[in-house]
């Protein structure tokens, strides 16, 4: 990241802006940018409309979600109903189709490495 008070756009650390909003920085990150927030008022503007817009949205949201109501029984329905979806997993035609497909990386591993792959895979036979 950059620290220096440039004006450019283009140098400017955007994606670290959004980043920082949400929280997702490392402290050393986060004081990199105040650094560059001190001297880049285009970034400083970014942050506090950035800001802006995430307090509408919390408000908005805050203010519909008053207006919802959920069924009493409604984590054991999404539960349920996820459940339900995972049923395929683990089943005998999945389970072949992994042992295939290490199969065949095990075959290309040894015609990769050919007579290399005797200190790569120990000797079996």
């Amino acid at each position: 990241m950059n620290i220096q008070p440039e004006k450019s756009i283009d140098i400017c650390p955007r994606e670290e802006i959004f980043a920082y909003i949400d929280g997702e920085l490392t402290p050393n990150e986060e004081f990199e940018l105040e650094c560059h927030l001190a001297g880049c008022k285009t970034c400083t503007h970014e942050v506090n409309a950035q800001k802006k817009v995430s307090n509408s949205l919390e408000i908005i949201l805050e203010e519909e979600m008053k207006n919802i109501k959920l069924p009493d029984n409604f984590s054991k329905i999404v539960a349920a109903k996820a459940e339900s979806n995972v049923s395929g997993i683990r089943q005998r035609k999945e389970i072949l189709r992994a042992v295939f497909i290490c199969l065949l990386l095990l075959l290309f591993l040894v015609v990769g490495f050919g007579s290399k792959v005797t200190s790569i895979i120990p000797e079996f036979y």
